[in-house]
């Protein structure tokens, strides 16, 4: 597990192993869970929240879920946005539990991956873009 503080947000990459199962519990934050490789399910109530492929999960604060994962593992970046940034222009409803189809997100998560492993000197400024990109935030946004 590799954790990362940028521009207010926090990633964490995580890996599990095949057929990993947490039990119900639930975090202090919301967060958008991107899919890497392999199958990561949340499930919250009777929902299942997916994130696999080109789909990922948005994990409210304070819900109660348990995680499971497929025979293949799986290999996650969990992103947690700053409290203090307005995320309307985003579309993701963070309070919400939900699997979201956007290619694009997923895409962006390979991206973010590929710069917080980077040693350049450009990498953190590269993936600091990628998260305000991935939120649709703007850097100027009233704190």
């Amino acid at each position: 597990m590799a954790a990362y503080e940028l521009a207010g947000f926090s990633v964490c990459e995580f890996a599990l192993p095949p057929d990993y199962h947490m039990g119900r519990h639930a975090h202090s934050h919301s967060g958008l869970v991107l899919p890497l490789a392999g199958r990561f399910r949340a499930i919250v109530g009777r929902r299942n929240l997916d994130a696999t492929g080109e789909t990922v999960a948005i994990l409210p604060g304070d819900a109660p879920h348990v995680e499971c994962v497929g025979p293949e593992g799986a290999i996650c970046l969990l992103v947690i946005p700053p409290r203090n940034r307005p995320l309307e222009r985003s579309g993701l409803d963070l309070d919400h539990p939900a699997s979201v189809n956007r290619r694009d997100l997923a895409a962006t998560g390979a991206l973010l991956q590929r710069e917080l492993r980077a040693t350049d000197r450009s990498a953190a400024l590269i993936a600091e873009g990628l998260l305000l990109d991935l939120f649709a935030v703007s850097p100027t946004a009233p704190a």
